[in-house]
């Protein structure tokens, strides 16, 4: 049987709530998996256990999916956009067997150093998913790097670094890392296991089409939605949310273009303001369903607040 494309895609914000579908069962993660190749063998590798990609570059996500559906692999979910985020929303304390990362960009910048797996938060995050007794594993070409990760990630107080290799060969390996290896260039592979329990709080609250706000027909203004732009940017508790053009396509709907932030992750996507008899509804369009979190609830909360009357 021929899989179709989107048994191997998994798109979670289309229900706009953490995702773990299959539940029970062994479960792994590769995060950042270029063109898939690495992802696609650890799958054929291991047939009795869900393989999940995280990935932020669409073309990469092509590839990869295109990949699984001509190896006929059933048991590849891939999820797009940032790990960072992804990890911690999408799987639950103690899900998964192992996570795997190769080469990620060591994003030498101090202005970078949130995004670096040695930041406290990722590796929290690390630990809470891994159930005990699972393990993280990372692979770099960079020697700073791998002792950076090494000491870091070995202070956590539920992670400890059990192997430090040099050019060790893998079951599978990465067209970087093939290429590397044959240029003489050194390849340093980490691997940590979890000891103790660990968690971390989530921020992703229920589904996206059950959030609305209502604004009753006496306390209705409908002045601001005839201008362009709403023009709203407002920022707290490390929650940020944009609120820009309006489009109207009727005399009782409008498209409001919001863009939201909660500490870092971007989402993108359209606030709906509806006309009733009793008032108006706004709620997040259809079209596009984010991540119910704390700064989309508040850019919900901002239009509703500009279409009610002081």
């Amino acid at each position: 049987m021929v899989m179709k494309r989107q048994d191997v895609l998994l798109e979670p914000s289309i229900s706009g709530v953490p995702v773990d579908p299959e539940q029970g069962g062994r479960k792994m993660v590769e995060i950042g998996f270029g063109n898939g190749e690495f992802l696609t063998h650890l799958a054929g590798l291991n047939p009795d256990t869900m393989v999940y990609g995280l990935e932020i570059s669409m073309t990469c996500v092509g590839k990869a999916v295109k990949r699984a559906v001509r190896e006929d692999l059933g048991n590849v979910r891939i999820i797009c956009g940032d790990a960072r985020f992804l990890l911690r929303e999408c799987f639950s304390d103690e899900s998964l067997e192992r996570i795997y990362m190769s080469f990620p960009c060591p994003w030498p910048k101090e202005r970078h150093a949130r995004r670096r797996v040695t930041h406290r938060g990722f590796s929290d995050v690390v630990a809470s998913v891994l159930r005990i007794g699972g393990c993280f594993e990372l692979a770099t070409d960079e020697k700073w790097y791998a002792d950076e990760v090494a000491s870091i990630l070995d202070g956590h107080p539920s992670l400890s670094l059990i192997s430090f290799d040099v050019n060790k060969r893998r079951e599978i390996t990465t067209k970087y890392e093939r290429k590397w290896l044959e240029q003489g260039k050194d390849i340093y592979l980490l691997v940590f296991e979890k000891l103790g329990n660990f968690t971390v709080d989530r921020i992703v609250d229920g589904r996206c089409d059950d959030m609305h706000v209502a604004v009753k027909s006496d306390e209705l203004d409908m002045a601001v939605l005839k201008d362009e732009k709403l023009g709203i940017s407002e920022g707290e508790d490390g929650a940020h949310w944009t609120l820009e053009r309006i489009y109207s396509d009727s005399r009782d709907s409008w498209l409001i273009q919001a863009v939201t932030s909660d500490d870092g992750y971007e989402q993108k996507f359209y606030v709906r303001v509806v006309l009733r008899e009793n008032g108006a509804l706004v709620k997040v369009d259809g079209v596009c369903s984010p991540y119910l979190t704390p700064a989309v609830r508040r850019a919900l909360d901002a239009v509703a607040g500009s279409i009610r009357r002081s």
